[in-house]
């Protein structure tokens, strides 16, 4: 594959992360997960009974961080590029994408971190289950507006002629 074909096809990076976190989130993850303030017994149920199921959300979420740095890395480029002089506005959505990525890194962590703890101790300390439910929920919270900076310049791109067009808006808003 050329630079000139990966170079083209690079803002649809957006596009699969997206597929694939939306994949991770509503077809993959187990639909009876427990509320943030449920009972430690009932998270920890949960994770007893989803145990590794709950590996292949987590591996998506993986994998969708690394399309959306390829994406954020292109969108960078194009505003940069575009903009000209310093380019505040495209180091601002690219440390926006960098946070969000990290962050979706880090809340899919504690579920597969709980779920291989299941499998190999066929149970898990309920106060230990809550505390990575807790972790997991409160930095996935975190990412959400963390891909608005991305956005924001995504929107504020159009003024410019050479911002990517073929990327869209769904997948800047993540």
């Amino acid at each position: 594959m050329s630079a000139g074909t990966v170079e083209r096809f690079a803002p649809l990076s957006g596009v699969v992360f997206w597929v694939l976190g939306m994949l991770g989130a509503l077809v993959l993850y187990p639909s009876d997960a427990p509320d943030f303030v449920d009972e430690p017994a009932k998270i920890a149920t949960f994770y007893m009974e989803n145990g590794t199921d709950l590996l292949a959300p987590g591996v998506c979420y993986l994998v969708a961080g690394v399309f959306l740095m390829w994406f954020v890395g292109t969108l960078r480029a194009h505003i940069s590029h575009a903009e000209g002089g310093v380019g505040r506005i495209a180091g601002i959505a690219f440390g926006g994408g960098v946070a969000a990525v990290v962050l979706l890194w880090a809340s899919a962590s504690p579920d597969m971190v709980a779920a291989l703890r299941v499998d190999e101790n066929k149970e898990i300390d309920p106060v230990l289950a809550t505390a990575y439910w807790d972790l997991g929920s409160i930095l996935f919270g975190l990412a959400a507006p963390t891909r608005w900076p991305c956005f924001w310049a995504r929107a504020r791109s159009r003024h410019f002629a050479s911002a990517p067009s073929r990327s869209g808006w769904a997948a800047s808003a993540g």
